[in-house]
């Protein structure tokens, strides 16, 4: 304990001027090292890609007109704009301005971040505007009216706070907050569920229903009643991965759904879907569906749709008001299913979908979920592959029908994708894509890729447009690693790295680097690591215990500092995950891996070049991870780079500008280390 109680590097968890003194010399040095010609080429390379008006098919439906979200150099924050929804959009359209979130940032004298928009079941130009306070995770609702184009005058206005709204009636919103006194969960989050009526002073509504002190956060969602009261349902988040969902139509009498607390949902007011992460009544990974009785909270007519085998996991699924839509992923491909909700004993259908496609992700086509429009979109691309959008109706015998396909952003003629398998240190084969780059050669940079925590799942991942341009045409490599910690294979490749096995997922991603090295790919001096968040902890690891590996480690928004992350009001939602470091077992564990605790001197170990990147407003983890980590490193010896983004938060600064230069200094910063003498 005496090595935390005297530790010289706390005071860089505040905010004072010599902490912003010493972020400023550490970001010049960065951008005296990094920003140079080259640089600058890739901002604008990736800038134009950001702000290209031929984009991948983004666009939902509200009303008559298709909306979008475009931001620009004359616009870094962005324009929400429309175009009538009998046209299908594109960059020639007339598009017609419904908003501009610079002006009004402006006009307001204050940094406020794009977070998309929630619309009314009742009315769809009645909206409410979700913007984020400097990219962090606290919310300000305006509300909004699409007709004529404007604020509405004397409308909602929820200052900013972690929190979630939703239309409870056309004059009165459900609110799950954390504003005022007692109303945040341990983490910050929303604990408390608020019903506001038009003109009434928030601070002063009572809470119509609670969450307790020490679950993760309260979520609620309305849905609107064709012939009563509407529908209430709020969860309780108890950790990230457990809930307990209630229904009902008075707050005062709110019941829970009898369903697994640890599981994946979706629901309407009439039915009720889940997939376990545990093996119980039903196999862990299967996707059941039931019908709510709303008096009991029981779930009747329950039936088991899929069930995952060795080589077919689920992904992710959905209701609508008509329909259950879900994806597999088999032998890493994907597949899409149906189910007619209004068809007596109706049988599930697979979504028949074009060849040479790796990924499908899919939503529905009309914003309001409630909305009785089946439709959906389909998105189908691959790392080297465009993204392609498909409308496809179930409602009709017709099959989906291409809407988009989106630019090139890059000369993929000569590339490859592979799916190789590394073998981990237990024995378990850890999947991995690579893209591999004309002409190489064994002498080939590559930056690997990695999360490995929470569940998140990297796979379906995304079309490698900036990637593309800016590292693959120039001749590095780059790879996806799907190591344990993750849900790419069901919630036991989840599991597998929980807590006291979180190490599996650290040997698992070394363990890639290893097999390209193998392979005969690249040396590890060409090899990088990157990840951001619980992939900047990864990270860590690999710079502190496998540097050996590594020819260059990029950790953004990272959490290093295993003993500490709790103390940070966000962090309190990860003990599930990591375990806590007030107990005993947990912290010698813990403090067995943490980044920050492991750094050894550079008399004793050599590290590769590394470059630890955060924001100045991420309120879910805290900067101070990557300040103390740096200047722990320095005084040790050796010479990580460090930069510090004066505005945004975990997402980054949401402005197009703040885009483009963050993923610009990545790519001069592994250029300048692993391509060094290739890529010059």
């Amino acid at each position: 304990m005496s090595q935390i109680e005297n530790d010289p590097y706390l005071s860089l968890e505040h905010n004072s001027p010599e902490t912003q003194a010493y972020v400023e010399n550490l970001n010049a040095e960065t951008a005296a090292a990094l920003f140079d010609h080259q640089y600058h080429a890739d901002k604008a390379t990736i800038s134009a890609i950001l702000q290209d008006p031929d984009k991948p098919f983004s666009y939902r439906q509200r009303g008559g007109y298709w909306y979008d979200f475009h931001q620009d150099s004359a616009h870094p924050k962005g324009l929400w704009r429309r175009v009538p929804a009998d046209v299908i959009p594109s960059a020639s359209s007339d598009w017609e301005l419904v908003f501009d979130l610079d002006d009004y940032c402006a006009a307001d004298n204050h940094n406020w971040v794009w977070r998309g928009v929630e619309t009314s079941p009742y009315d769809p130009t009645q909206v409410l505007l979700n913007l984020s306070d400097d990219g962090s995770d606290r919310v300000r609702f305006i509300e909004f009216n699409c007709a004529t184009k404007a604020i509405v005058k004397h409308g909602f206005d929820i200052p900013a706070a972690k929190a979630g709204a939703t239309w409870y009636t056309p004059d009165s919103l459900w609110l799950s907050t954390s504003q005022g006194y007692g109303n945040a969960t341990s983490s910050g989050w929303a604990r408390v569920a608020k019903l506001l009526k038009r003109g009434e002073d928030l601070d002063q509504v009572p809470a119509v229903f609670e969450a307790e002190f020490d679950d993760v956060a309260l979520w609620s969602h309305i849905e609107r009643s064709e012939n009563g009261p509407p529908i209430i349902f709020c969860t309780r988040f108890l950790e990230i991965g457990q809930s307990l969902v209630f229904i009902g139509t008075d707050p005062d009498s709110m019941i829970p759904i009898d369903a697994p607390v640890e599981a994946t949902v979706d629901f309407t007011g009439t039915y009720f879907a889940f997939a376990p992460d545990t093996a119980g009544t039903h196999a862990a990974g299967s996707l059941v569906l039931g019908e709510i009785d709303q008096t009991s909270g029981a779930l009747h007519n329950k039936q088991v749709l899929f069930t995952p085998n060795d080589t077919t996991t689920l992904g992710s699924f959905f209701l609508t008001k008509g329909w259950l839509f879900w994806q597999t992923h088999k032998n890493l491909k994907p597949q899409l299913f149906q189910l007619n909700l209004l068809k007596t004993n109706a049988k599930p259908q697979e979504i028949p979908l074009p060849d040479g496609y790796d990924f499908a992700q899919f939503s529905t086509l009309n914003a309001d979920s409630q909305s009785g429009d089946n439709r959906l979109l389909i998105t189908l691309q691959g790392l080297i592959q465009p993204p392609a959008t498909y409308e496809y109706n179930p409602d009709t015998d017709q099959p989906m029908h291409l809407l988009k396909r989106a630019a090139r952003r890059f000369d993929a003629s000569g590339m490859r994708v592979d799916l190789n398998y590394a073998t981990s240190d237990d024995g378990t084969k850890i999947p991995y894509h690579i893209v591999l780059p004309k002409g190489a050669n064994g002498d080939t940079p590559v930056r690997i890729y990695g999360y490995g925590g929470f569940g998140v799942s990297l796979y379906p991942f995304s079309y490698l447009g900036i990637i593309g341009k800016t590292w693959l045409e120039q001749g590095g490599a780059f790879a996806v690693a799907y190591i344990r910690g993750g849900t790419e294979f069901g919630p036991e490749w989840h599991r597998g790295a929980k807590r006291h096995s979180r190490h599996k997922c650290f040997e698992d991603f070394k363990s890639v680097a290893e097999d390209i090295t193998r392979r005969g790919i690249a040396p590890a001096m060409r090899i990088a690591c990157q990840g951001g968040s619980n992939g900047g902890l990864l990270t860590g690891v690999m710079l502190t215990r496998y540097p050996e590996h590594f020819g260059a480690v990029v950790s953004e928004v990272p959490v290093l500092d295993m003993t500490r992350f709790h103390l940070f009001v966000a962090g309190k939602a990860w003990i599930d995950e990591y375990g806590d470091p007030d107990d005993p077992q947990d912290r010698e564990y813990l403090l067995g891996y943490s980044p920050f605790h492991q750094i050894q001197p550079a008399a004793q170990a050599s590290y590769p070049p590394a470059l630890f990147s955060t924001h100045h407003s991420d309120d879910r983890v805290d900067p101070s991870h990557a300040r103390r980590m740096v200047a722990k490193l320095r005084d040790m010896g050796h010479t990580p780079l460090f930069y510090e983004s004066q505005t945004g938060g975990h997402g980054g600064g949401g402005d197009l500008n703040s885009t483009a230069s963050d993923k610009a200094m990545v790519t001069a910063f592994l250029r300048q280390t692993i391509g060094k003498g290739v890529m010059d």
